[in-house]
């Protein structure tokens, strides 16, 4: 069998185009997210040791304002507690005056994790 080598290249070098630094992380199941004035609230499973700096917001901008978020966990809760939803909030400086898209997955617990 042949393989022409320009193209395995091509198809080596396509696959090791990552994503961009600083989203290399997951993107988060969460249970629920709100917007309100004050900023941005998640639902998140937590062992016991997940805190808000963990997380990153990713946002995306149509005219300079906020269409899409993603929600990255960058340090992992390494603790072993047994699991349960916690509700933590972020301070955003962002109007929200039209629908936002959440690329997250959903989880699909209704309460708290046994």
């Amino acid at each position: 069998m042949l393989i022409d080598t320009r193209s395995l290249f091509l198809a080596l070098g396509l696959c090791s185009i990552g994503p961009s630094v600083g989203a290399t992380a997951a993107l988060e199941p969460l249970r629920a997210v709100g917007f309100d004035a004050e900023g941005v609230s998640i639902e998140v499973r937590s062992h016991g040791c997940t805190h808000a700096h963990d997380f990153v917001l990713d946002w995306v901008f149509v005219e300079q304002t906020p269409v899409a978020l993603q929600v990255r966990r960058e340090r992992p809760d390494r603790c072993r507690g047994k699991p349960r939803w916690v509700r933590l909030r972020f301070d955003v400086n962002h109007t929200f005056s039209r629908d936002i898209d959440v690329t997250n997955p959903f989880s699909a617990w209704a309460r708290s994790p046994q």
